[in-house]
């Protein structure tokens, strides 16, 4: 397995994943390299303080209203309460951008002492590969960094 580490913690990833360093990991492109480049499946840590005012729960419910109100074609595929310390929530959508090609984005958020880290796993719709897998894998893998 490949692991990654920025700023705001770490997480395991699938084997042979390249590290775009401070985002994540994405999938090797084949060789001989296609001009335009191919979609790449992705796994990106970001992370922010707790803005005033929101809980953990309030905070993953108002990123479930923004992210409606501001992604092309967004339609909502499950939300959930993970079990596990430090997790608020899990949401997974689906986005239809103006080049007509489905994404399915898959998002952790975890919680400690004000601040928050989102794990976003981006996939093809029509070409998922081993999303639930490496997905799982990353979550329970993650750690907060410092």
């Amino acid at each position: 397995m490949t692991w990654f580490a920025n700023v705001h913690g770490g997480f395991e990833g699938p084997e042979g994943w390249a590290e775009q360093p401070a985002l994540g990991l994405v999938d090797d492109l084949p060789e001989p390299a296609e001009d335009p480049p191919p979609f790449r499946r992705s796994l990106v840590l970001s992370g922010d303080s707790l803005p005033e005012g929101h809980d953990p729960r309030s905070y993953v419910a108002l990123q479930k209203t923004l992210l409606g109100g501001t992604l092309p074609g967004f339609s909502l595929i499950a939300e959930g309460v993970p079990e596990g310390e430090g997790m608020a929530g899990v949401l997974c959508y689906q986005v239809v951008p103006p080049s007509g090609d489905a994404l399915v984005q898959r998002q952790a958020y975890f919680f400690r002492e004000g601040r928050v880290a989102v794990l976003t796993l981006t996939v093809r719709g029509d070409a998922p590969g081993d999303a639930d897998e490496d997905f799982g894998r990353a979550v329970e893998s993650f750690v907060f960094a410092g």
